[in-house]
């Protein structure tokens, strides 16, 4: 699948993503990132040596289900979806620095303070690998989108810029709760709560049906 996107699909739908965002949001997202390659391998090697050291550590969490959650496997995934997000279009990283690397960034900078306790901060690290798991599978969704024409390709991407800016809403709020919040919670001895960001995350699982349902519409035109 390596370049399947156009460079004039990649890069705009999180351009007007950053744009539907309102301006109190926008404040918590650092635009002054560089490249999304050199992101990738900074995160990846992030994830590597967080994956070493949870190894070590043994370090698991249970969710409220009581299912056991091994923290390496989620790191694992983290490395997994960057290595298939590269090959799925390394001509179209090039296209928009500054706004295709935005969630990547949000991610690197979340899961290094989640790190920092990852005793107590596994339903966030949990909720990272989710993010990149559907940045990868959507970034295929564009190149879907770009072939199409009428309302089914207005409505799918639509229902993207939806996707996209769900996503960088909730990197916002946990930079905002989780990033201005870590001297505090350290004095306190308290972890990180990330059931406050439950409604931003459902937000996001919303914006995933409207883009099924825009794809089953494009599937029965026989636009696919």
């Amino acid at each position: 699948m390596t370049a399947i996107l156009s460079q004039q699909s990649a890069g705009d739908l999180w351009a007007d993503a950053v744009y539907q965002l309102p301006d109190e949001v926008k404040q918590y997202i650092n635009f002054n990132q560089p490249d999304k390659l050199k992101i990738l391998d900074e995160l990846r090697k992030a994830a590597e040596t967080s994956r070493e050291e949870s190894i070590k550590s043994r370090w698991k969490f249970t969710r409220k289900s009581g299912e056991t959650v091994i923290v390496r496997d989620l790191f694992e995934k983290i490395i997994r979806w960057i290595d298939t997000f590269k090959q799925i279009g390394d001509v179209a990283v090039q296209y928009d620095p500054v706004h295709a690397s935005l969630p990547w960034a949000g991610i690197r900078f979340l899961l290094q303070i989640a790190v920092g306790d990852a005793k107590k901060s596994g339903t966030m690290i949990e909720s990272l690998a989710w993010i990149a798991e559907i940045i990868c599978r959507y970034r295929v969704t564009e190149a879907m989108y770009a072939q199409t024409a009428g309302e089914s390709g207005d409505g799918l991407r639509r229902a993207v810029v939806k996707l996209y800016a769900s996503i960088l809403l909730y990197l916002s709020k946990a930079n905002k709760y989780f990033g201005q919040k870590t001297a505090e919670r350290a004095f306190r001895g308290v972890g990180f709560d990330a059931t406050r960001l439950d409604s931003d995350m459902n937000e996001i699982r919303t914006a995933e049906v409207d883009i099924d349902r825009w794809m089953a519409l494009a599937d029965r035109n026989g636009v696919f």
